[in-house]
């Protein structure tokens, strides 16, 4: 049965972030894994670990039988980081993130369209108030979360001196594009005074 028409965008996106989650941690050290390039920012192995638990819960949304491993739970939304004992390898985590994909592929080609258009469990992540919309969030969150680390890993800061919350870009002073912070001298991207 093809992809139903709510969720084909979303079905091509899964198979592509696949792609990029491969490409992305291929010959990647234990070290690398665990490391987390800001302060209050989560390291890579978390962040594959959260986005295996997302897909995880795109199966729970599609009507399949639920999908665990004993350490999933460490990677919900907003879980704090473990000492890094506690968690799966590197290895573990992307031979589910393997598993789930094949779930997950199966899932959305024998999703109906009725499915796809009924209203969205209480609680659900952000969509269109329908099980399709939550799919489609779940497939943009993706993305986006593997994007938080290098972004990070590039300097960006989320505290301004007061410890605010927002966003500002800091640069190398060396302009070393690889640099991680406390590797080298920073300076702030914002103009004086803003």
């Amino acid at each position: 049965m093809p992809v139903p028409l709510q969720i084909a965008n979303a079905a091509i996106s899964f198979r592509r972030n696949k792609s990029l989650l491969d490409k992305s941690c291929k010959d990647l050290s234990a070290e690398e894994w665990l490391r987390s390039p800001c302060e209050n920012s989560n390291h890579l192995l978390w962040i594959a670990g959260h986005i295996v638990w997302a897909r995880a819960a795109v199966l729970k949304f599609l009507g399949a039988p639920e999908w665990s491993r004993p350490w999933l739970k460490q990677f919900a939304r907003g879980k704090k980081r473990d000492e890094p004992s506690q968690y799966p390898t590197p290895e573990e985590v992307l031979s589910a993130f393997e598993d789930l994909t094949r779930h997950v592929t199966e899932g959305l080609e024998s999703a109906s369209e009725e499915t796809m258009r009924s209203p969205a469990p209480p609680n659900s992540p952000p969509g269109d108030g329908t099980t399709g919309g939550v799919i489609n969030f779940l497939a943009f969150h993706e993305p986006i979360t593997w994007a938080s680390w290098p972004i990070c890993a590039a300097g960006w800061d989320t505290r301004d001196r007061r410890g605010k919350r927002w966003i500002r870009p800091r640069l190398p002073i060396s302009g070393a594009a690889d640099s991680w912070p406390g590797r080298t001298r920073w300076r702030d991207a914002r103009p004086a005074g803003a």
